[in-house]
């Protein structure tokens, strides 16, 4: 029976001839113009309209997803359904022209109808389009939805139903008999046009005759004048004068020339209905080469992803027939190609996607049509960002004391300088065998010594410290709680508490990132922020002892004082503005997990600056931040000072680091410097002679 009556669908529906149209009866308009789907097609701007939908509709790949843990998603190629919808819907007409069918008839009636057939085992193996003209959807006496097509009644879960607005949310509304006033205005006066131009006599004057004119002479120049000067051809033509006739110039009458800014209001509106922007169907009146791209933005967002949309959960629903399948599975559309813009805001995109950690550089080259590089799937992450609650337990103020005491008491190191200053020196040799895993080897392996980790590391502990003090004040001030009639009660967090807050905390570290931009001198007559002078006192000793090493290496002078100070002065600056933006927007961030609850925005808020306190030697994130910064020290001051004396500088990767910085390992380094990567320890070492000298 079932095979049976699909037979009788397929032959309804095979049995008409290619190039079929819709049957509807044209309604009259005010405009004196009948409109009905067909005539509405005759119309350029509806035409327009339909074909920039529904062929942008059609252009973009349907795909079968399979979700896999972690809430990501693989495409489905081996299921069933990829090729049906991705490639071939049925035997006869590719993803392409099926979508664009659907499409037209829905933009056109409001619905679009195809029929699924299924295999003997309940799967859908091929999706036939119908006219929306011969489906007519109803309900049975016992409430059950139904389509008669072709004969047959149809249960709902054999038609694919792409419905567009409606009032029921079942049947979608005829965009051309709801806007049929304005198709009817728009066509007629397309057609007055037409007549105007095909009829029209223009002639660029009046021809006046003193004298009365016999019958024969009136009827031989009117011929004469509907030969010479009817029809668009003849337009604009200045006839032979005879007989003492005179002649008066004129132009076309108001009237006439108004229907040309009816037809483009008429545009306009037809374009706001289907939610198409102008300059797609031709109007580029108003378009730039500055907006085009968020007009096009805008049209994916507010014109095409609501029919993406609709066919997505009509194709779960109707394709995916089990509970089991749509957990498993997903159908979406792939609007990446659609957002490509233009070379270099493409690229701009791409190297913040990689450098920020959520796409890797095969993933860019994919999308790009590029093939994968080896050792392109590692993620990438910037050096100042560290995972959220890695920090551990340790007091700051007491260890950035006990390391000032420990630099001061620097005394017997053996190698003094020409400043008085005593060095410890650390060649960057001794390399490790089974990788640079440790913080001793990885110290070693960047010729950097313990005790300027020990500085680094306290100074930060305590610079983190005041930081989670005086935000705390802030948050209790904003987000805390309140005694009231003896009980304690959580404010309710509105919005102005939330931008009030956020607006503190940025201030605040706008204002902290200019105090650890100032000279230290400077820092520490109006105050100094606690840890901050360690911080630096120790990356400008390793920076001294770079240069000295490089001195000693090429037997040549130190760099200037003068130079010094302005390089560590520019580093300062940088470091303060990356390190303050770091922690603003990791505050922001936990403000944002707590969402509108207020209660959870403050717990969220006082966890994140309970780890900021929180600290073991070593570990934890101000163990990763004097790694990190430590690591930047030692490399910029490397290739600075190589610049400096003349020299290009190459990259060294450390044993055991990834593939990108394996593949790197020997190249000049320019703009890119080790670290490239959390955890990355490889260095720098002399390249050849600059040739352009020394600066």
């Amino acid at each position: 029976m079932f095979d049976e009556m699909r037979a009788r669908i397929r032959a309804a529906f095979g049995g008409r001839q290619p190039g079929g149209q819709m049957f509807t009866i044209a309604q009259p308009t005010e405009a004196g113009v009948a409109v009905s789907e067909d005539s509405a097609m005759r119309f350029a701007t509806v035409h327009a309209c339909v074909r920039v939908l529904s062929e942008d509709v059609a252009a973009l790949p349907l795909h079968v997803y399979r979700r896999v843990d972690g809430g990501g998603k693989e495409r489905a190629r081996e299921h069933p359904l990829y090729e049906l919808l991705h490639d071939r819907p049925n035997p006869e007409m590719s993803a392409t022209p099926f979508f664009e069918s659907m499409m037209v008839n829905a933009l056109l009636s409001g619905n679009g109808y195809a029929f699924l057939e299924f295999d003997r085992a309940g799967r859908v193996r091929a999706m036939w389009p119908m006219l929306a003209s011969e489906v007519d959807p109803y309900r049975t006496d016992a409430g059950e939805l139904r389509y008669r097509a072709g004969g047959e009644n149809l249960r709902a879960g054999e038609v694919f139903h792409l419905a567009g607005m409606g009032f029921d949310g079942l049947m979608g509304l005829s965009p051309i008999a709801y806007a049929r006033e304005s198709i009817g205005l728009g066509t007629a006066a397309e057609r007055y046009g037409e007549k105007f131009f095909r009829n029209g006599t223009h002639i660029g004057g009046v021809v006046s005759i003193k004298d009365e004119l016999t019958d024969e002479q009136f009827r031989r120049l009117r011929e004469q004048f509907n030969t010479m000067f009817r029809g668009l051809q003849n337009a604009h033509g200045v006839p032979v004068l005879e007989g003492g006739a005179t002649y008066t110039p004129v132009g076309i009458a108001p009237e006439d020339a108004q229907f040309l800014e009816t037809r483009k209001f008429q545009r306009n509106e037809i374009a706001a209905i289907y939610r198409v922007p102008p300059h797609m169907i031709g109007d580029l009146e108003r378009a730039t080469f500055s907006n085009i791209e968020q007009q096009d933005l805008a049209y994916l967002q507010r014109g095409l992803l609501p029919w993406l949309m609709r066919i997505e959960q009509e194709a779960r629903a109707k394709l995916l027939t089990t509970p089991e399948a749509r957990r498993e599975y997903c159908i979406e559309h792939d609007t990446a190609n659609f957002m490509r813009g233009e070379t270099q805001s493409r690229y701009e995109a791409y190297s913040k996607a990689i450098t920020s950690g959520f796409m890797t550089q095969n993933e860019v080259r994919r999308r790009e049509n590029l093939n994968p590089l080896p050792g392109g799937d590692e993620i990438m992450l910037p050096l100042n960002m560290v995972k959220a609650g890695s920090a551990d337990q340790g007091t700051g103020s007491a260890r950035a004391a006990g390391a000032r005491e420990r630099r001061d008491a620097r005394a017997d190191d053996p190698e003094p300088d020409r400043a008085g200053r005593t060095w410890r020196r650390y060649a960057p040799g001794g390399v490790r065998a089974a990788g640079t895993t440790g913080i001793a080897a990885q110290l070693q392996w960047l010729g950097v010594a313990r005790e300027a980790f020990d500085r680094v590391e306290a100074g930060f502990a305590a610079w983190m410290t005041q930081q989670a003090d005086d935000v705390q004040r802030m948050a209790d001030e904003a987000l805390g709680d309140r005694a009231e009639n003896g009980r304690s009660e959580r404010r309710t967090l509105k919005q102005s508490d939330r931008n009030r807050l956020l607006s503190s905390i940025n201030n605040y570290y706008d204002e902290l990132s200019r105090h650890g931009a100032q000279d230290l001198a400077e820092s520490v007559q109006q105050g100094e922020f606690p840890g901050w002078r360690d911080v630096n006192d120790a990356l400008e000793d390793v920076a001294q002892e770079t240069w000295q090493q490089i001195a000693a290496e090429l037997d040549a002078d130190a760099p200037s004082v003068e130079w010094a100070r302005g390089y560590m002065r520019r580093y300062r600056s940088d470091m303060s503005e990356r390190l303050c933006k770091a922690n603003a927007d990791e505050l922001a961030r936990a403000l944002k997990r707590g969402g509108e609850d207020d209660e959870e925005a403050y717990r969220q808020l006082t966890q994140m600056l309970a780890q900021w306190r929180n600290h073991d030697t070593g570990k934890g994130r101000v163990g990763n931040m004097a790694r990190i910064e430590l690591a930047m020290m030692r490399n910029e001051a490397l290739v600075a000072g190589y610049r400096q004396a003349g020299y290009e500088s190459k990259w060294r990767s450390a044993p055991g680091c990834c593939r990108i910085c394996t593949l790197m390992s020997g190249k000049t380094v320019t703009s890119l410097k080790p670290p490239l990567h959390k955890g990355c320890v490889c260095t720098v070492e002399r390249g050849d002679r600059r040739t352009g000298g020394t600066e």
